[in-house]
This record gives C-alpha cells, structure tokens and sequence, in this order.
C-alpha cells in the first residue's frame, strides 16, 4: 500500500535545489489553542523567504511554499512543495520526456540529499518529522485538537452525555522522560459535580505508543449529531491531540516538532513577590476549606491572593474579581477589566500550594500549575466566553463564579453579559452580542517560589527545572499574544 514519504524527505528535496527566489511561504502553528486562534499564516512577496522576522516564525512549523528554480534543462520553472502533505510539484507544460528525466531528477534528490548552492531554505523554522522515539524530556500536558470544539460532539458515559468542550486529558507518567518504548498513558476526564471526594471523573484511558498506536483500555461512544456513533479512540486518531514536553517540544499525531525557536529564557527578576508568610499565610493550604480545618485555623493562599488582587492599581474603567475554583474552572481568579479602546482585558489567575511550609525552589510546586495555565489559553479566544461566564455567574454552569469582595458594581457586570432579570437596563454594550477583543495575561501564584534563591541558585536540577516550564509556558503564550505574571516570595 501507497504511503505518504517522511515530512523530512520533501525537506531534504527543496534544499537540495538550485533556488532562483522564493514568492510565498506557509507555516503552521504548532501551538493551537483553540478557535480564534491563527492556524496557518501565509507569507507572500518576491524574496519573502528573506524577510521573515523571528516573531513570524515563533512556535510554527513549516508547511508549504512556491518557489522558482533551476530547472534540468538550465532553465528556470516554478513549482512548489507542501512538506507534511508530502506533495512537491512544477508548473510547466513540457513534453512528456522532460516530466520524466524531472521525475527521475526528484527521486534521486529525496533518495540521496545533498544541499544545494543555495543552502538550506529556512533554517530557522521547525520542520515536522515522523518520530518513533520519544523526546528525551518529560511530556508536560496534552490538549484536544480545537476543530472538534463548537461541532456538536458529546461523550455518552455510565448514561450520562458531556459534551465535548468540557472533557480533559490528563498525562499520568509525566515524572521523567519517556522509555524508549514506554508507552505514554492518557485518560480523558470531566468535571464532578456530584459531589463525592474526586474533582474529576475519570471516562476513559488509553495508551500512546511512540509508533503513533493508540490502545484503548475500553470503548467510549462519541456521538456527532444524527451520524454514526465513533469510539473516542478513533476521535482522537483522527483529530491527534497536541501534546506539550518540558523543552517545548509538541508532538501532533505522527509528527514531532523540535521548539528550535524558542524565546528567551523566562526573565527570573520579572517574578513579582509577596509577603506571604508575614502575612500569617500558610502556603501549603491553598482553599478557605483547607485552611480552616487546620489547627489553629490559618489564612489561605485564595484569601491572601484576592487582598493582592484588590490592592493592585486598576488599568481599565472597571474592574470585577471573580473566584471560579473547582473542578472545571476557567482559572481560580478571573480578573475582568474594560479598557477605553473598547477591549477587554482579562487575567486568570492559577493558584497552586506549596510542597512545604517555606518557600524555597520546588519544581514539584510548579508541575500542575503550568499545565493548567497552558490550557486556558484557549479561553481568550472562546467566542462563548462571555455567555460561559454569565453562566458561572448564575449557577447554570459549573463551578460557579463568585464576585469577590471589593470588584465594581455587580449589577453592571451582569448587564454586559446580558443576564439582568430585574431593573432598569443600562445602556452598555453587551459582550456576548458585541464580542470585544479581549487580551490579558495568564498569572501563576505559587508562594511556594523563593524569587531570591530561584535567581542565587540558577544551576540547580529544581532551578532549571522551573525555567524549563516558565519558558515553555511564555513561548506558548505569547505566540497567542498573552503575557506571562508569576507571583511567588521573596525569601
């Protein structure tokens, strides 16, 4: 049976050829977070291939482009490539002697490379490559593919249906590199708001072979509208997930992509810090609940966050602090301010206890947290996310949101996201109609973090374990355009 040649193959052919210029280059994001998100940018221009600025470039991969070379004759052609389709061709009309001395020319560069006068094309964007090894660091978190959101996929368990936006994947072996044939075991969850002692119901689990195999430990029914019902193993094959590793590394389906443009490493002097400890906090209970049934009863991270958050300097009209912990949550704090241009800027907060009573440097107290970090990405560009809200607001979505102490007028918030009941309407514009821009940060509280050490003890394995994250949680942000704040302590 016919099969698609390695993405590194077609690679190996475009640099092995004698490039007159280049008109058009494609690439594709690597880092998908969800709809609203750019997918596949387009470059145009003669000599384009000379002006791509690393900001272009950051976390894509290269994916097609036209170009014009020499061709068998001496003569010029264009033609063109597409690497992960395998697809290379030339647009000439010649007679059917010269297709096959081009034919024969082609195969022998793809068989037997060698670089051509011009150099490499590209050198500086990934390239996707067909892997059957895993990457020597640990995997970090795996996200579903953003197209099978908002197409009427749910999940059918125990006799209960979810739909597809609120399942999870979770990567259980994550504590160190992978085994050369290890398989990376994964399970789908969703919220539990049944009660009980789990946050999450585990709905299936599966195995992730590094051959690309796929081996369910039991069936999952997948329903799409009025079509056939599908196994949830068979979704994820044909829509791979996107799985992160500790060096920026991200594997799709069957094709690895090397982070070889990743950005500078994570500024360790931007940690903003607290005082947490003098603060009467206890960093290892991070809810009101944990706190209170310690003895003596002690401050908890959430209270201690919401006075910071309360304190800090308002940069829009408005400001509403919102706390939405629990299982399902869009962050533990959201932080909603609208700006004078009409945007709306957004900050969620991830708060994660510590591993011990004092701060120090743990990359254990980092591990959880930038995982989810880097899955709420997607909530910045989620058209529903203002609807979704509103929801949380009014209890008709889990978990519910709660306006903390000291945010505006609550009765405002409400009008902007369309669920006043009672009263007088105000004349403002409602989101969920008007759908503003919105931009923000991703924020991270681990008191657990002592900025002074991080920085005195750079070359430590816990040191440069959290740089690692930090990084890889900054390149996947601000290729979506957010910025990063992390809070941790001073001592």
């Amino acid at each position: 049976m016919a099969q698609y040649i390695a993405p590194e193959r077609i690679d190996d052919y475009i640099n092995s050829l004698e490039r007159i210029s280049v008109s058009a280059i494609g690439v594709r994001n690597t880092n998908p977070a969800g709809r609203g998100t750019v997918g596949y940018r387009n470059f145009m221009g003669s000599g384009v291939d000379a002006g791509l600025r690393a900001v272009d470039v950051n976390r894509t991969a290269l994916g097609h482009g036209n170009v014009q070379v020499v061709f068998t004759d001496g003569t010029s052609i264009n033609g063109g490539f597409a690497v992960e389709k395998a697809k290379i061709w030339m647009t000439r009309y010649l007679p059917l002697r010269h297709y096959a001395e081009w034919i024969e020319d082609a195969a022998a560069r793809i068989w037997f490379p060698s670089i051509g006068p011009n150099g490499p094309l590209l050198p500086g964007i990934d390239r996707g490559r067909l892997f059957d090894t895993w990457p020597d660091t640990p995997p970090l978190v795996a996200e579903m593919d953003p197209k099978t959101f908002g197409r009427s996929y749910s999940i059918l368990c125990n006799g209960k249906e979810y739909p597809l936006e609120i399942v999870d994947l979770r990567l259980i072996n994550i504590d160190t590199p992978l085994n050369e044939r290890e398989a990376l075991i994964i399970q789908a969850t969703v919220p539990n708001h049944d009660g009980g002692s789990n946050d999450e119901i585990i709905i299936w689990e599966g195995q992730l072979q590094p051959t690309g195999n796929l081996i369910s430990q039991s069936p999952l029914e997948v329903r799409h509208g009025y079509a056939s019902s599908i196994d949830f193993a068979d979704l994820l094959i044909n829509n791979p997930p996107t799985i992160f590793f500790l060096d920026g590394t991200t594997i799709i389906g069957r094709l690895l992509y090397e982070n070889t443009q990743s950005g500078p490493e994570f500024p360790k002097d931007s940690i903003k810090i607290s005082d947490w400890i003098a603060s009467g906090v206890d960093i290892t209970a991070e809810t009101r609940g944990t706190a209170a049934k310690r003895n003596p009863p002690v401050i908890s991270i959430h209270e201690h966050l919401e006075s910071f958050l309360r304190d800090r300097p308002k940069i829009g009209t408005n400001r509403w602090i919102l706390q939405n912990d629990g299982s399902g949550e869009i962050a533990d704090y959201i932080v909603i301010e609208p700006l004078v241009s009409g945007e709306i800027h957004m900050a969620l907060w991830h708060a994660k206890f510590a591993n011990g009573k004092n701060p120090s440097v743990r990359s254990t107290d980092f591990e959880v947290v930038i995982a989810q970090a880097i899955k709420s990405r997607r909530w910045f560009k989620r058209r529903k996310l203002w609807e979704e809200i509103g929801k949380r607001i009014t209890g008709d979505a889990h978990p519910r949101a709660q306006i903390v102490e000291g945010s505006d007028d609550e009765q405002l918030l409400r009008c902007h996201l369309g669920i006043v009941d009672n009263g007088e309407p105000h004349e403002v514009a409602v989101w969920t109609h008007t759908f503003p821009n919105v931009r923000g940060d991703i924020c991270i509280a681990q008191p657990g973090l002592s900025k002074s050490l991080f920085i005195n003890e750079p070359e430590s394995d816990a040191a440069r374990s959290i740089s690692q994250l930090l990084t890889t949680l900054s390149d996947t942000a601000q290729a979506d355009a957010l910025n990063i704040v992390v809070l941790g302590s001073a001592e």
